[in-house]
């Protein structure tokens, strides 16, 4: 596997919502309904199935009715793949091969399209993955006539949930920044006006401290290995639908917080300068690297932009006042007490690269 594949398999949970949430597979959805001649075809992708594709002229009943049998669907999956694998045609000779959802560490099954009837109707089930690995979704044609699918029908809803899997696939890696596996600038920017739509709580930015003398004493291939270690300990560090991580540029990153308090956001990111000021990088000289981190609270009728200035001048306060350490806007406005370093004298983790 490639190294841009192997980054996009082990893709943080909160980039991996970013591009299910921006999906839309309603061509998908009425494509398979009139291909199967069924009555109805859906695209469940995210937690819960969250984020339905339905086709044309579905009514809000049909819609619910997607969304039950899905989750129906899911939980019989998850049972059922933990102990045998499901029966139906495989693709091109090879079956679609995904972990188990529930992330058991035991032999990978196979997920394969699957036909169940009910006192409802009948439905056939294709698993939607990403990279081959991953189970985010679902693909499911259901009939409330109870017809019977043959095996050319499963074989087509087979391909079809082949196509949503590689086209998000390709919309990860279009939102990946390859070198340090977060979300890419535009694809951040994007959750950011999401975010400010929705409740989100504050913005951060985090940039590396001296960074400009590690690629002058070392060169830029050993700068680039830096970066990638430094993503991948952010990925592994804040691996939830709760903050989204994205390379603003260079060593510059950008977070979003979402479902947090300010006093979580501020510990979570103390623990994160922890954790990186202990990341040491044996292949560089091991060398360790430390950052500066400015944050503002996420208030309404703030801009996109006005939130990343005020974030900015929360950075440059850091980096004025000794480096290695977080400050907030509000600080910089003139509170009484700037929050201080966290953590001082706890002891510190290392990980090595």
């Amino acid at each position: 596997m490639s190294d841009d594949l192997t980054q996009t398999a082990h893709l943080p949970a909160s980039t991996v919502a970013t591009v299910l949430r921006e999906a839309s597979y309603d061509h998908i959805a009425e494509l398979g309904r009139r291909l199967l001649e069924v009555s109805l075809c859906a695209v469940c992708l995210g937690p819960d199935h969250r984020w339905l594709s339905l086709g044309e002229g579905v009514s809000p009943e049909h819609a619910d009715l997607a969304l039950s049998l899905a989750e129906d669907a899911d939980a019989e999956a998850q049972r059922e793949a933990s102990v045998h694998t499901l029966n139906s045609p495989v693709l091109n000779g090879s079956p679609l091969k995904g972990r188990m959802p529930n992330g058991a560490a035991s032999a990978v099954p196979s997920f394969r399209p699957v036909v169940r009837s009910g006192k409802m109707g009948t439905a056939a089930t294709a698993p939607i993955c990403v990279n081959g690995t991953e189970h985010v979704g679902l693909l499911r044609a259901i009939d409330f006539d109870n017809r019977v699918f043959k095996e050319t029908d499963i074989r087509a809803l087979a391909h079809l949930g082949a196509c949503v899997s590689r086209e998000l696939t390709l919309g990860l890696r279009c939102a990946t920044d390859p070198l340090t596996g977060v979300l890419a600038r535009t694809a951040f920017l994007d959750s950011l006006d999401v975010g400010l739509d929705n409740g989100a709580v504050a913005l951060a930015i985090l940039d590396l401290d001296s960074f400009k003398a590690i690629n002058d004493t070392f060169g830029h291939v050993n700068g680039d290995t830096v970066l990638s270690g430094t993503g991948a300990l952010m990925r592994r560090e804040l691996d939830t639908a709760q903050i989204q991580i994205g390379r603003l540029g260079g060593e510059e990153f950008g977070l979003l917080f979402c479902d947090m308090t300010m006093g979580e956001v501020i510990g979570t990111l103390h623990s994160l300068r922890q954790a990186l000021s202990g990341l040491v990088f044996e292949s560089v000289g091991g060398i360790r690297v430390t950052a500066s981190i400015g944050v503002t609270a996420i208030t309404p009728g703030r801009t996109r932009a006005e939130l990343l200035y005020r974030a900015d001048l929360a950075l440059y306060r850091a980096k004025r006042f000794g480096k290695d350490r977080v400050e907030t806007a509000e600080a910089s406005e003139g509170l009484p007490t700037p929050i201080a370093r966290r953590h001082r004298d706890a002891p510190v983790r290392q990980h090595s690269l």
